[in-house]
């Protein structure tokens, strides 16, 4: 129930109640804590946007996109790069945005539901929306 300070709804009674209804409950483990941490305020919610901002961009380094400054880039999960492609500080990508091989972000880019073409430079200070 939602007797509480907050009036809310606990994940964790969720078991209790779903087992009083006969259902299967199981655990499933999880090997990054950070994937399933609650979030009950704005400073918590900062820290985890902050955590996919760090695991995006790095991910995508790893494949090969190079990120100048990866603490200024924010990377929606939908994105996609081709090869060789470089992003400068101070860059949004969100929505459905792919950036094809050898293209360049320049500083203060927002791009939104949009496509970069091969070689294609965009920027600086530039706002696409598809």
């Amino acid at each position: 129930n939602n007797n509480n300070a907050q009036q809310e709804y606990y994940l964790t009674d969720l078991v209790d109640i779903l087992k009083k209804l006969g259902k299967k409950v199981v655990a499933i483990p999880c090997d990054d804590w950070q994937e399933v941490q609650g979030i009950n305020g704005n400073v918590e919610l900062a820290h985890a946007a902050k955590y996919m901002q760090e695991r995006i961009n790095t991910e995508w380094m790893k494949k090969g996109v190079t990120i100048y400054d990866p603490n200024t880039t924010y990377i929606g999960p939908n994105v996609t790069f081709g090869t060789d492609v470089i992003i400068h500080p101070n860059t949004y990508l969100y929505g459905d945005v792919t950036v094809e091989d050898y293209a360049e972000i320049l500083p203060g880019t927002w791009l939104e539901d949009t496509n970069v073409s091969k070689a294609e430079t965009v920027g600086p200070f530039v706002r696409r929306k598809g």
